[in-house]
């Protein structure tokens, strides 16, 4: 398994070119090892892919014209790849080995005075000075033909994260640039470059219990065996889906039995003045009208409006006298 990630050191600020470049990332120390928390990691499996993600992160990368330089650049950047692989074969008691390779392309230390760099770019260039003098350092205690005391890692956020690359565990290649136009610069170089390659490490395979790799694999192994699961239930499967497919008109239908109560539930506006409207009315006197006053018009009085009929509540009250319509009849 092959991993990359990309880190800038801008201004001492750790940041993820592969990510969100105007976020400051913390470098952590834990297990003798630096890490850099939050920090992106790419896998990829052919070349075409590396050169892409290299191509993305170095876009993102912070540059800038001076005096010497158009594109100068304004910050050291470190490719880092990780790369995880078993010895043998595959299985629960097979060593996992873990290895880093670091890439680092650090900037140029720089001449304020020939540059003509002001403002911000004074501010970049003096950064730049300070961890170089500060891998500087480290390449001198390391080189020490007795046996190194203490090396300062901590002077600078590009020696702490070179940490693993410069002593120990590792092989170390630095590849240096020099002109013939600059012979100070040049010989500085030169003196840098012998000391370097003074110092003397023992390198050996990195064993480790866990990694990345065998967490993948066992999850390979799991979802294969999901699959295989899935494929003999794949009948017990149709019968749920065609179940889901039943149960979803079902509760359509009473979502729509639902609606259709409720609408049915609505109450019943009625008239509150039955008075008016049950009240009858008659025409003027016939010659030949009874009048419902005389003896024979009591026999004839009747009520249009009777109290069953002028309330759905049997529990109203009974109306008054005054209150019952009374009606002529003709004969």
């Amino acid at each position: 398994m092959l991993r990359i990630s990309c880190i800038e050191i801008y201004n001492e600020k750790v940041r993820d070119l592969l990510a969100d470049p105007g976020k400051s990332l913390h470098v952590n120390e834990f297990n003798q090892q630096t890490t850099v928390k939050g920090l992106r990691e790419e896998m990829f499996v052919s070349t075409e892919g590396v050169e892409m993600i290299i191509r993305r992160a170095f876009e993102n990368r912070v540059s800038g014209a001076t005096a010497l330089n158009e594109l100068s650049s304004r910050s050291h950047v470190i490719l880092r790849f990780v790369i995880e692989c078993y010895d043998d074969d595959i299985s629960s008691d097979a060593s996992l080995y873990v290895s880093f390779l670091n890439v680092v392309d650090l900037a140029g230390s720089e001449n304020v005075k020939r540059s003509g760099v002001e403002g911000e770019r004074l501010k970049e260039g003096c950064k730049i000075n300070t961890s170089l003098l500060a891998l500087q350092r480290v390449i001198n205690q390391l080189s020490e033909k007795k046996n190194p005391g203490f090396v300062n890692y901590r002077d600078s956020k590009l020696t702490r994260l070179l940490k693993s690359s410069l002593g120990g565990n590792a092989r170390t290649l630095i590849i240096c640039n020099v002109a013939s136009t600059e012979l100070t610069q040049t010989l500085q170089t030169l003196r840098f470059a012998a000391r370097a390659k003074e110092i003397k490490n023992k390198p050996r395979k990195n064993r480790m219990t866990e990694g990345m790799l065998p967490r993948y694999i066992e999850t390979i192994e799991r979802l294969k065996a999901q699959l295989e699961e899935n494929r003999k239930n794949d009948t017990v499967e149709r019968d749920l889906i065609n179940k889901n497919i039943e149960l979803s008109k079902e509760v359509e239908r009473l979502r729509q039995c639902i609606l259709t109560s409720q609408i049915l539930a609505q109450p019943i506006q009625t008239v509150r003045d039955r008075r008016n409207r049950r009240r009858t009315w008659a025409g003027p006197k016939a010659p030949y009208a009874v009048d419902s006053n005389s003896p024979f018009g009591k026999f004839l009085r009747f009520d249009v409006n009777p109290p069953n009929l002028d309330s759905d509540d049997e529990s109203s009250p009974p109306r008054t006298a005054e209150e019952a319509t009374t009606s002529q009849v003709f004969v």
